[in-house]
């Protein structure tokens, strides 16, 4: 959510590393929760299962925001402006 209040490379790199930390903290801890919570027999399923939808919702993301990205009115290739997939990108110099 701060990424597009930041300007510096400094900033965003701090950012991206408080990120990954967190993420580094909360995929153990919901792998675990997921082995806890299944039946012993159909653990392994239930992890296959659970990574399967968060992969694809990964997948899906991606491919959404680079189709609203393409469809928005500052898209280079629709008019003049820079592209929406690079608004939170700070300028360099």
């Amino acid at each position: 959510m701060a990424f597009p209040a930041l300007s510096t490379p400094v900033e965003w790199s701090i950012a991206a590393a408080v990120t990954g930390v967190g993420m580094a903290l909360l995929y153990p801890t919901l792998m675990a929760a997921m082995g806890d919570i299944a039946p012993p027999n159909w653990r392994g399923s239930a992890l296959g299962v659970y990574r399967f939808w968060r992969d694809l919702g990964y997948a899906i993301g991606a491919l959404a925001m680079g189709i609203l990205a393409d469809a928005s009115p500052g898209c280079s290739r629709r008019g003049s402006g820079s592209p929406v997939s690079l608004w939170p990108v700070p300028p360099s110099g």
